[in-house]
């Protein structure tokens, strides 16, 4: 039988004995910038989400593309027009567990979304980015158009519920189809003249 000239992946010097498998190297977490538009645009408030000592630093910044609308009292993210602008406040978020920490606050009711932060004053000196920056922000998870027309929203309550209404339910939630009958209405013999 012909050897083989070519290099046995299993084999580190090419005599058969294997190689002991190569260690992942450890997960380095790279600290990210957060836009923020509402609420966590407060420094005592995201202070005490992310379970600080001190209060964080929140830079003047705006995102391209968004839109906020009302949900309730608070401010909701949406998907916007090219061209229209959000303006808040970004903040470096320095570990996995602030980030694990900002999600909890926001609920399932938000998901997170990548963006371009676009910061709107100078930095203050601190080896702080001066350009556009990619980050997170949070966007809201259900219909934006049902939010903004203040219809009861579906996906945001399927998602919330971890369940999906029956079909003929969700038609009945837009109006376009006859309600359901009513148990007397179905237990009623039909009465004839």
């Amino acid at each position: 039988m012909a050897q083989s000239s070519h290099f046995s992946p299993i084999s580190a010097s090419n005599t058969g004995a294997a190689s002991p498998p190569s260690s992942p190297l450890p997960h380095v977490y790279e600290p990210v910038y957060y836009f923020f538009y509402g609420t966590l645009t407060k420094p005592h408030i995201l202070k005490e989400v992310l379970g600080l000592d001190t209060e964080p630093v929140l830079r003047p910044a705006k995102i391209h593309g968004y839109g906020l609308t009302n949900w309730g009292q608070y401010l909701a993210l949406i998907d916007g027009e090219p061209g229209t602008v959000v303006t808040g406040f970004a903040c470096k978020v320095q570990s996995a567990e602030e980030e694990y920490k900002l999600s909890y606050y926001e609920t399932n009711a938000y998901t997170l979304h990548g963006c371009k932060i676009h910061f709107t004053a100078r930095s203050s000196g601190n080896n702080e980015e001066e350009g556009p920056v990619f980050g997170n922000t949070f966007l809201y998870a259900g219909d934006a158009q049902a939010l903004k027309e203040g219809r009861f929203d579906r996906t945001l309550w399927e998602v919330q519920m971890g369940i999906r209404l029956p079909p003929h339910w969700r038609r009945g939630a837009r109006g376009d189809a006859k309600p359901a009958k009513t148990d007397e209405q179905v237990s009623k013999p039909a009465v004839s003249n």
